[in-house]
Order: structure tokens, then sequence, then C-alpha cells
């Protein structure tokens, strides 16, 4: 039976209440649950554009607010309730089944949207629906909406003329293939490095926790490997003989072998550990080739192929950035970073550079002399790097050579704190500490079903302490899982909340996932603090959404403008530095609380070389905003030329490449969400620097719940119900973004 043909009876991406049954969701449930979801929006929709039929078009006084533009709001949510099921299995668990109907299904979304965006009856009720009296007379939220409303016609594409429409469509069409294929590449670009058991002596500097770690990574891959001889491979000696498969594996990734990853994000800090130098640099060599054309499947290449050119994303980055240019000129801009800009607290993409330009001339000079003293570090201590190079620092030594002075200057590592942040005793401090803060309680809902492939992975259900109000579910996924599951942490708003047509209220579903090293029988998994502060981060976001209280589903909880909603995230990190909040938790196997001057240490070294962590932000933000800040006329650079030139302007010590290769497995800025976007997290730092420092006042410490309660109610209650920048200021009591306290934090003023 083909996924089209599938019954809809029962299926699990529709008719949940709280929260879907992700464990029962099969390939086959995937198109006939999304198809059927578009039927029942489609129903919806049909009734609402009878409010077109026999009234002619200067008589709208049968139209409102609820009956349009809530109505559409509502009809879409149907629609996004089933999509979200299959996006959210799609990150976690990216099986083979998945990604044969991954085409499939993105087309079919990604033509609903642009009728949903652009159909010209929609928008025809709208624009009638936006001159009349009803409209004219809305105050606060809805007047705000409708604003909205009215922006994303024109970058919809909806007011555009019938050709120019064809064509919009057939752009985002495109766009949403290429950004699959991008993402694809990028999991499935792997350069790795085997080291067997034999070869252990290669892994000299590493702790026992860091090569439990590698081990795990192995025998993961170990059994990738084994599925794909049995289902692909093409000389038939191993497909559909599960036992042949899973020996040619073992020998090819031998019982106790390790696995270094190429990919700078996995396991940065145990890499910054190796002693091997010629290691380090044959790692950084191949993390430059990631997705680019020397690109490579690694140890899960079947093929046995040398290369892969398929997996280069240097080409589909070219057109991802001619696709939005072009898009944003067909409606009026006269770039993507003019269109994305223009509705956030940013307002233009020059004033988001000039922003970068302030910060540099306090940042790059510090950063400089952060590097002098790198290098002499490096003298001192009589380190000889593979060049042979006294006057220089290269790439693959610097996170060594800084974890070293870093030892050196604080006494401290993750070797040190790791043993005090066990997962689970750390996830229920965080909720302890949120509790009193925003005065919520949690409860354990182990019935529902998270999808738990790691036996990691919980639920839990939030409620307000004094009226007892169900707030919402969330539930987690710590664990990493490599090959199926996308790299890196997020949390993600899966449905939001909003007041229903019947005066109800609907409670958001939010998914918080990480990667942290997937604990053994034998062993917990233990945190470094750099992932205790990643876990607070995402539940910031987690937050955001279910304290929300707005009418809108589009303005509820993290629906806000993308420079501003890193605030909560960044905000929540600074609790994870409190040591009252820290010495309720932080225990070692033995009971033994974190000491003073362990947390005294952590809060000194993370402000350690903070310029050069700000420069390096800058170097990720700055050519993003330039690649699509450029006009028609300009002699368009591609994506690598703009951040190789800004690579060059910012480096401090040896090109040792003759290009950055970073645009082609920055996922952010072409795939996702973030494009002419990446300068959020420095704004939302400021934002944050600027706000927490309510918590400071006083002294003592940050667990605060009177200004936590003034921080729920004006920050994370209002959403995008009101301006951003009024929410800050009703919290703040300012309303310019000020980039002092951020500064002075970093001991750059």
């Amino acid at each position: 039976m083909s996924t089209n043909q599938s019954s809809t009876l029962e299926n699990p991406l529709l008719d949940y209440d709280e929260m879907p049954e992700y464990s029962k969701v099969k390939v086959e449930h995937v198109m006939p649950g999304i198809i059927e979801a578009k039927k029942r929006t489609q129903i919806e929709i049909d009734k609402i554009l009878k409010l077109l039929d026999n009234h002619p078009e200067d008589d709208n006084k049968h139209m409102n607010f609820e009956n349009t533009l809530i109505a559409l709001e509502d009809a879409e949510l149907i629609f996004d309730k089933a999509t979200s099921v299959y996006y959210r299995l799609k990150s976690v668990n990216n099986t083979k089944e998945f990604r044969a109907i991954e085409k499939e299904v993105n087309d079919f979304v990604s033509d609903y949207h642009s009728y949903l965006a652009n159909d010209d009856q929609i928008a025809e009720l709208i624009q009638r629906y936006l001159k009349t009296s009803d409209a004219k007379s809305q105050k606060a939220h809805r007047a705000r909406y409708i604003e909205d409303v009215e922006y994303g016609l024109k970058v919809s594409g909806a007011l555009l003329n019938k050709e120019d429409k064809a064509k919009f469509n057939e752009l985002n069409k495109e766009l949403a293939s290429l950004n699959t294929q991008y993402n694809n590449n990028c999991t499935d670009s792997r350069m790795d490095i085997l080291i067997k058991a034999d070869e252990e002596d290669k892994l000299k500097g590493l702790t026992d926790e860091d090569k439990k770690m590698l081990k795990s990574s192995a025998d993961s891959l170990r059994k990738q490997l084994a599925e794909k001889l049995e289902s692909d491979d093409p000389s038939d000696n191993f497909k559909g003989k599960a036992e042949a498969a899973q020996a040619e594996a073992l020998k090819r990734i031998p019982e106790g072998s390790f696995i270094l990853s190429g990919d700078y994000a996995v396991y940065p800090s145990i890499r910054a550990r190796l002693d091997d130098a010629k290691l380090r640099k044959e790692l950084t060599q191949l993390g430059f080739n990631i997705c680019g054309p020397e690109a490579s499947r690694g140890l899960l290449d079947i093929y046995n192929n040398e290369k892969n050119s398929e997996l280069d994303n240097t080409e589909i980055t070219k057109r991802i950035l001619e696709i939005r240019q072009e898009k944003a000129r067909l409606v009026g801009f006269e770039n993507h970073a003019q269109l994305t800009t223009k509705a956030r607290m940013a307002g233009t993409p020059e004033k988001v550079l000039q922003l970068y330009e302030d910060i540099l001339t306090k940042a790059k000079p510090q950063a400089e002399r952060e590097y002098k003293e790198l290098v002499k570090f490096q003298n001192e201590i009589n380190y000889k790097n593979t060049e042979n190079d006294e006057a220089n620092v290269y790439p693959w030594d610097s996170g060594y050579l800084v974890e070293k002075l870093q030892k050196r200057d604080y006494d401290i590592d993750d070797k040190d704190t790791r043993p005090y942040f066990e997962y689970h005793q750390t996830f229920q401090g965080m909720l302890d500490c949120t509790s009193k803060l925003f005065d919520i309680n949690f409860k354990k809902a182990n019935e529902l079903d998270v999808l738990d492939l790691n036996k990691g992975g919980e639920a839990y259900r939030v409620y307000d302490n004094k009226t007892e109000r169900f707030l919402g579910t969330f539930f987690t996924d710590p664990f990493e899982r490599s090959g199926t599951k996308r790299a890196g942490a997020w949390a993600i708003l899966l449905r939001p909340g909003y007041k229903k047509s019947d005066g109800t209220d609907q409670r958001p579903l939010v998914n918080i996932t990480c990667n942290f090293n997937e604990p053994s029988e034998a062993k917990t998994s233990q945190l470094s603090h750099r992932e205790v502060t990643t876990l607070f981060h995402e539940f910031g976001h987690a937050l955001h959404s279910l304290l929300s209280e707005t009418e809108l589903a589009s303005q509820f909880g993290r629906n806000v403008a993308k420079d501003f909603v890193e605030l909560p995230s960044q905000l929540l990190e600074n609790f994870a530095f409190d040591k009252d909040i820290l010495q309720s938790f932080a225990k070692n196997s033995k009971g033994k609380v974190i000491p003073d001057e362990l947390v005294e240490k952590l809060n000194k070294v993370r402000n350690f070389r903070a310029a050069t962590q700000i420069t390096r932000q800058i170097s990720f933000g700055k050519p993003d905003m330039l690649i699509y800040n450029q006009k028609k006329d300009d002699g368009n650079k591609t994506p690598i030329e703009v951040f190789t030139e800004v690579a060059d302007e910012l480096r401090n010590g040896p090109k040792v490449f003759p290009y950055s290769s970073m645009p082609n497995s920055f996922q952010h800025i072409f795939p996702s969400g973030y494009s002419a976007g990446y300068y959020s997290y420095l704004w939302s730092e400021i934002l944050e620097a600027d706000a927490f420092s309510e918590f400071m006042k006083g002294g003592g410490s940050t667990l605060k719940p009177d200004i936590g309660k003034k921080y729920r109610e004006t920050i994370l209650a209002v959403g995008d119900s009101i301006d951003p920048i009024k929410a800050f200021e009703n919290f703040t009591g300012r309303d310019k973004l000020d980039p002092s306290p951020l500064l002075e934090r970093a001991g750059l003023r």
C-alpha cells in the first residue's frame, strides 16, 4: 500500500489532544495524515471565504476580527498541528524511511503554505476586512496583529500579479528542496578518524569519560554501517544479509575502537584536550572539507568512494542566496536583509552593521592582545607546534593552548566540574530554581509518549502555584544519537497556546532536545558546565512559551522578532553561575556540594578571552548580514567570498586555508530561519545583559522571586502582543539598546 493510500483512521498525526503518540508514527502515516489535515483545514478556509459571497466589494459590515483573521489563524493551526509531528520526528529520528518521503512531504507542505500565504481569495478577504471600521477600531495587541498581517500580505507575495506570484511560488518550492538537500548533506558529510583499540596511545590527554564518549560514537557508527550495508550494499554481498553486514561492519570498525570527528561542533572540549598535535591538525583539515568539494561519507561510505561530490554545498549556498534575494526584490525590497530586518527591532541592515563596528572598536584590540598572550604562553611552556613557528598559534593548537592557559590562570577545567553535574540531578536543580523564580511547579507526565529512544526523555506538566492553573506541557530528548538525530540543542514550540473560539485556553506543547553524552549502564551522564548553561538556555526558550499568556497563537510565546527571541534563553543562562543555585543541586557521587572556590572560578573564567569570543561571534554574524545585504547592481559576491573577506579582516594568526568553508555547513543562515538574522544572538545578548542587571540589584543571590514575577509578567507572558522594546522598557525602565552592560561584563569598558 502506498503512503498516499494508507487509511487516516487512528492516524497519530491527527486528533491528538495534549501530545501525539510519537512512537506509533510510521512512515505510512505521514502523507495520509498531512493530506487529511489539509482537507480539514481547507473545509474551514472555504467556510470563511463564503464571507465574500453575495457581498459587493464595498459591503463588508458582516466581517469582523473574529470571523476573518482569528478564523483564518485557527484553520491554519489544523495543518500545522499535523506537520509539526513529522518535522519533530525528522529532526530526532531521521531514518532512511523518513528520508525517502522527505521531498514528497516538503513539496506538499510548501505548496499548501504558498496557497495559504498568497491565494487571491484569501488576500481579497483580508484586504476587504482591513478596510472595515471594525479593523480600524482594533486596539492594543489586535491592532499590532493587523499591522503584521498587512506586512505579511506584502512579503508573502499575496499582492503580486499572476505571473510574479507564480514565479514567487516556484522559488519557494525550489528553496524548500535546496534546504532539505543542504541539511541532508550536513548530516551525511562525515569527516571522522578511526582510532583502533591498539592505537589508544594517540588519545593521550583525554579523560576516561572522553574515551567512553568516543567509544560510544564508534559503537553507534558500527551499528549504522551494518544497517546501511544490509539495506543498500550495491554489490549484494551484504544486502539482506544481517549477519554478514554486521561482521563486515565489525571488521571496518573493530570492537573497542574510538571515533574522532572533524566537525568542530562535535566534542570541541575533547579535541582541546588531545595531546597529539598532528591528530588535531588532521581533524581541523577534515573539518575544513565538511560539505565541500572534498567531502566524504567517511566510515559510512559503503561504496568506498574517497570523495562524494554530491555532498558539496558550495553551489547550493549560492542558489539559496540568489533565491532569497530574488524573492525580496519581487515584493519590493532591494535585498533579503532589508526585508528581514524591517519587521525586527533592528529595523535596517545598516543599524546591525554599525553595531558590529561599534563593538569591534572595543573588542578587536583586546582580542589581538589575547592572541599575543596565547603566543607568549605557547613559548613559555616550550610548546613546539607542528609548523615550528614560535611567532604564531595555529587553529588546531588554539583550543589546546587555551585550555592549558585557563588551567594555569584559573586552575579549572571540565574534569574538575563534570562530577558535580550529573544530568538528571542538574535537570531537577534547574526545575527547582525556575519553580521558585516564577512561582510554578512541575509534575511528571510519564504516561505521555515522548519516543524515548535513549531512555532519558521525560514529559512534564507545568502549573501555576497560586492558581493551580495548567500552563502547558514540555518533554525532553537529552542524549545524542549519531546518524539519525540532528546535532546541537534546541527548544521548539510544537503547538502554541491561544484563546479558542469557545473561550477556553489551548496551552502549549514544547520539546527540548540536546545531544549530551549518553550514559552507559555503568555510568551516568555528566555534563560540562558549558553544557549546563546550554540546558538552561534551551529551558529559557521553553519557559518563554510555557509562561506566555496571549489571545492569538501568532503572538504566543517565542513567536517574537528574531532579535528578541534569544533574550529569555540567554538570560536564564546567568542562573547557572549563581553560587546559591548551583550549590542547591551540584553534588558529586559522594554527595559533596560543589565548593565555593570552584563556583568562583566558574564565574571568573566566564569572561576568559571574552573579546575573542565576541569577535568570533561577529565573524559569523557580519558576513551573514553582508551577503544578504548585497544590492542587485553591486557585482554580488558569493557566500564563500564574503565569509573569507571577513575572516581575513578579523583573524588573529596565520591563514592556513585558502578560503572560509563555513557557509557550506552553516545551517543557521542557509536552510534555517536565521538568514540575515545571526546578529540576533549578539543583539539579544545586549538586551539580556541589561535585563539581568535587574536581578543583580541589591547583591546576594540572583534568585529573586519578586523580580522573577515582574519578568514573567512583562517579558514572558506578553509574547509578541506588544512591541519588544516596550516589553523591555516595562521590565527595565529603559527603552534603548545599550551595549554597555554587556561590554562591562566582558571587561571591555
